[in-house]
């Protein structure tokens, strides 16, 4: 008789307690639901990879030689950007030039017989940020185009670009040059003979242009 009560109230098991509570359910065998977890992780894994493999896929590295105009309110300067040796500065001024990041702004710094530089949204030196230096190979000599930097050999400007008027070779390393002026040199020199005040963030350096030099637009061209 005591035999027969423990019996009658021994415990229910888990599959037992499910199917009383809610009628008519029926638990995924375990071998099944092995399978659905797998399946589901392999599901998710996929598409983790898929979406990697789609960002990546956005940043294409510039190959090959480009070609951008800069219309300037002194005249237009044409550009040829040299994608194999500096793919990815290349790749960034082209998306700044497509993008219109260029258009309106000026060239900010003027130093005869050096360099001019332009492309800084504040207009001063101080705009724009910074993303890894690109060791290019390429030589500042006159006609050469680079991205300026506040930590030379470290960091380049994503935005500010300076062009050579004169050979500044010691610069070689330091300065992602990646580029060069095929037509319009002559423009280049004009805007480094204008007149010139002292630069505030540069003390003692006379290099703010009194006349002010305008990037009308930027365009990406073909040769």
């Amino acid at each position: 008789m005591s035999s027969s009560k423990r019996k009658a109230t021994s415990k229910l098991s888990r599959t037992q307690e499910l199917q009383k509570r809610y009628p008519g359910h029926k638990p995924i065998p375990p071998s099944t639901r092995t399978v659905i977890i797998t399946l589901a992780a392999t599901v998710i894994l996929s598409l983790l990879l898929v979406f990697a493999f789609f960002k990546n896929a956005q940043v294409p590295q510039a190959l090959g030689n480009k070609y951008v105009t800069l219309e300037t309110s002194m005249g237009t300067i044409k550009l040829e950007l040299d994608g194999d040796k500096a793919p990815r500065t290349v790749t960034q001024f082209l998306n700044n030039v497509v993008g219109g990041k260029y258009d309106g702004l000026t060239f900010h710094r003027v130093m005869k017989g050096f360099m001019i530089q332009g492309g800084d949204p504040n207009g001063n030196g101080t705009g724009g940020g910074t993303i890894s230096f690109e060791k290019t190979g390429i030589s500042h000599v006159r006609g050469v185009i680079s991205m300026a930097s506040s930590e030379a050999g470290v960091t380049q400007s994503n935005m500010q670009f300076f062009i050579m008027q004169g050979d500044a070779t010691s610069l070689d390393g330091q300065y992602a040059a990646f580029g060069k002026v095929i037509d319009g040199m002559d423009v280049v020199d004009k805007i480094a003979n204008v007149a010139v005040g002292e630069n505030p963030g540069i003390p003692g350096e006379m290099s703010v242009p009194l006349t002010k030099i305008t990037i009308i637009r930027a365009i990406e061209v073909a040769n």
